[in-house]
């Protein structure tokens, strides 16, 4: 039991070589990559600040042209611009950020963006009822999770998607459900990464009669649009003319559709679509199973790890959010004795980990990492289901 091991004589020194052991991999892969002479060459961050400076100029922010101007000033090496592909209602954001010069905006975002992790993964560990004695345990879950450094290095939004899904489950287990909808505007950022989740809230909340949810999230994109308006009134126009002039059908991404692309031909486009599909059939049936006994925060695990492993695009770098799920297993383990139900569970994940760790450089090879997961999550949670210790539980897993 915990209790035993912190008798133990092994028990300190093992607990600051397992703390050692994962800030060394967030030095390796997170801080290290920033200080690397080469970093720029692989920095997504240049895009956004360079979008944000093209639109406070009232300029075309997906124009590769105009985007280019900017980023040849700071470095950038490439005759291609790097190009903000996220819709106009990001723009507010980015260029709140491109008001700095480009070395001092994104060391603002990289501090950001650990700052965000950080309040993340400590909130999402008070909400699952983790233990208070080992909430540390959330910051290394945080700080070692691999798609959350690589979020750090290239400079990407992905860690707003955790951030969006966080202030959801927080400010609605608060019965604050304006504020829950204002959390909610960050998914669609990236909206085909938690797409699963989307439609799920905005299935639950029209049965559930949740309009003021709803009406926070409406009323916040719109708010945003507006903004993005303001400094350029073509921007939308804009940016579906860059969608049809560099349309996705080029991009094999690390996804189920990606891999499946890469193995039965790269023109079959429609590959790209055939998870989503499965992932809407899912849905579909698991909403009308569970739809009278619906809490979220037992529900949202669960249809964050299916969106990301069926999702149609995205990268590593785009599942920090998937932090909601793992933390979520490790703070029902934390209340539990330590036997090997909680020690399986725990290396299966560290192997995961370690595995994109050692995973080739080529992204497309990483499309495992979120199925992976997802059967990681099902299976701890069926042995946690099982487990005579669950009776002791504070809280249980309900999928």
């Amino acid at each position: 039991m915990i209790d035993d091991l912190r008798g133990n004589k092994y028990y300190r020194p093992m607990l600051w070589g397992g703390f050692i052991i994962c800030m060394a991999i967030f030095v390796w892969r997170g801080m290290l990559a920033v200080m690397d002479i080469n970093w720029l060459s692989a920095d997504d961050y240049l895009g956004y600040w360079a979008a944000g400076k093209v639109s406070i100029n009232g300029g075309n922010p997906y124009d590769p042209m105009q985007l280019i101007k900017f980023q040849k000033e700071v470095g950038w090496p490439d005759r291609e611009a790097v190009i903000m592909w996220s819709p106009p209602w990001t723009l507010p954001v980015v260029m709140m950020f491109s008001l700095f010069p480009y070395p001092l905006s994104r060391a603002l975002w990289l501090v950001a963006s650990i700052i965000l992790v950080f309040i993340s993964a400590n909130t999402l560990w008070k909400l699952y009822h983790g233990s208070e004695r080992l909430k540390w345990a959330s910051w290394l879950l945080g700080f070692t999770f691999l798609p959350v450094l690589d979020a750090f290095k290239k400079g990407q939004t992905g860690i707003l998607n955790l951030l969006g899904v966080l202030g959801f489950l927080y400010f609605l287990n608060a019965k604050k459900p304006w504020l829950a909808g204002i959390s909610l505007a960050l998914l669609v950022v990236k909206p085909h990464i938690s797409y699963l989740f989307l439609i799920g809230v905005f299935i639950w909340a029209i049965h559930r009669r949740a309009w003021r949810i709803l009406i926070g999230f409406v009323i916040t994109i719109s708010i945003s649009i507006l903004l993005s308006w303001m400094a350029n009134p073509d921007v939308i126009e804009q940016y579906l003319l860059a969608v049809r002039s560099y349309p996705p059908s080029a991009w094999v991404t690390p996804t189920v559709g990606g891999i499946l692309r890469l193995l039965l031909g790269n023109e079959k486009f429609w590959l790209q679509f055939l998870s989503p599909v499965i992932g809407i059939l899912w849905l579909t049936v698991y909403w009308f199973r569970y739809r009278d006994n619906w809490e979220w925060l037992d529900r949202a695990p669960l249809l964050i790890l299916v969106s990301i492993a069926t999702s149609a695009y995205g990268w590593s770098f785009d599942q920090p959010v998937l932090l909601v799920a793992i933390i979520q297993i490790f703070a029902i383990i934390s209340i539990r004795q330590l036997d090997l139900v909680s020690g399986l569970i725990i290396s299966a994940y560290i192997l995961i980990n370690f595995l994109d760790l050692i995973s080739p450089p080529n992204e497309i090879w990483l499309w495992w990492l979120a199925p992976s997961l997802l059967l990681w999550y099902l299976v701890a949670n069926w042995l946690i289901k099982r487990s005579p210790d669950q009776k002791t539980c504070e809280a249980e897993l309900i999928n």
